[in-house]
């Protein structure tokens, strides 16, 4: 996976009561990172909220070619962390798929179509705070 390494975390977070004990933080970020860009999920930034936000510590945000593309990117990253025992908090706009928000606690995971992305701008949200961009893959 290119992109910069994530950061080492010591601090325990107390925004969320259900954690799986095996998949947290930094770990569980490579892997919905991992997942959507295997997806074939495009533009992906992350955002280190941590210190900045009560909600969450990450801010994961790409984009899906199309409404379909959108929902199967949800998909394999449901599937692909409930296999590590790992399930959302909260899922929207699945069965719309213009703007899915995928809620694991300490990381939230936007999945925009391009057009929906540009209008809400949330790159802009969080300026100011550490971000890692990666490539698209081809």
């Amino acid at each position: 996976m290119a992109g910069a390494p994530l950061a080492t975390r010591t601090a325990e977070t107390t925004h969320s009561a259900r954690r799986d004990l095996t998949l947290e933080g930094e770990d569980r970020v490579a892997k919905i990172i991992e997942v959507t860009r295997n997806a074939k999920a495009h533009n992906m930034v992350q955002f280190d909220v941590r210190g900045k936000s009560v909600l969450t510590d990450y801010v994961l945000i790409c984009e899906a070619r199309s409404q379909a593309h959108g929902r199967g990117v949800c998909e394999r990253v449901r599937e692909g962390l409930k296999e590590l025992g790992v399930r959302p908090e909260g899922l929207e706009g699945e069965r719309e798929g213009n703007w899915i928000l995928m809620d694991y606690g300490d990381a939230l995971l936007h999945i925009f179509h391009p057009e929906i992305r540009s209008y809400y701008d949330l790159e802009k949200l969080h300026e100011g705070c550490p971000m890692t961009t990666w490539e698209d893959e081809d």
